[in-house]
């Protein structure tokens, strides 16, 4: 109990302000009740518990220019402040002390621009095709290539993405002909298939809900956003964005 007093207050001696505001939220409760406005009330409360976190760092300070400190027990309090001045003991907030937002920016190579996701339908194969040589059939083709018909029908009917049709879990598993576990059991098997293969073929991560989104209590659907193409145009080359036609690619990704 008091090694987390005194380890709170030689941190609040040097704590910054907006780290205390960020650490200590709960401190705007007390703000309409200082007769003052809400930023300088906010300072003032700061400015308390700094002074007295630098109350405790002088008497620890005080403490060790006056006695020998060798000997004591190593789980002690005073073996805890035992470096040649308290203040080295004071925790420093990562937030303070980690590069700008435009520093970080500048040192951040990694590529985050979106690719569309095309994939196409190889009936007489009975495979799903996706860019980059990826395929997965079986139970993954027919659970996509059966979701695939909403998919298309919603597409001709002008949805918007966020309006695509779910297919709830019992009339799904009634299309496959198999029960609801399987059904789980084949999503799940499908998703980490088609996941492992892009990282292999791509390096590139995707989430589940890139290829099949679920909702809960809504069910299933092709993500709204994938873009369905012939089975040449991905046996010829990778599509790359640049490549898909603009009526077919849409500025923004679903929410997942």
């Amino acid at each position: 109990m008091v090694e987390s007093y005194v380890l709170r207050g030689t941190k609040l001696a040097s704590m910054a302000l907006q780290t205390f505001l960020a650490t200590y939220g709960q401190i705007a409760r007390l703000l309409p009740y200082v007769h003052t406005k809400a930023e300088e009330g906010a300072r003032q409360v700061w400015d308390l518990h700094r002074r007295h976190g630098q109350e405790i760092v002088s008497v620890l300070n005080a403490e060790f220019a006056q006695n020998n400190l060798e000997g004591v027990q190593p789980n002690s309090l005073r073996a805890m402040f035992k470096p040649s001045s308290a203040a080295e003991s004071i925790v420093v907030d990562a937030s303070e002390t980690e590069p700008s937002a435009s520093e970080q920016a500048g040192t951040d190579h990694h590529d985050y621009r979106w690719e569309a996701i095309c994939f196409a339908i190889d009936a007489v194969r009975r495979k799903i095709v996706f860019a980059n040589g990826i395929e997965v059939s079986g139970k993954s083709y027919a659970l996509i290539a059966t979701l695939a018909e909403q998919f298309s029908s919603d597409r001709e009917k002008g949805l918007l993405p966020e309006n695509h049709s779910f297919i709830g879990s019992e009339r799904l598993s009634a299309k496959l002909q198999i029960e609801p576990p399987t059904l789980r059991k084949a999503l799940s098997r499908t998703r980490a298939s088609i996941r492992q293969k892009y990282l292999v073929a791509t390096g590139r991560r995707i989430e589940d809900n890139d290829i099949i989104e679920t909702r809960e209590w809504k069910g299933y659907r092709l993500n709204p956003y994938l873009v369905p193409v012939n089975v040449s145009q991905l046996q010829s080359k990778p599509a790359r964005m640049s490549q898909v036609s603009p009526s077919n690619v849409t500025s923004s990704r679903t929410e997942h």
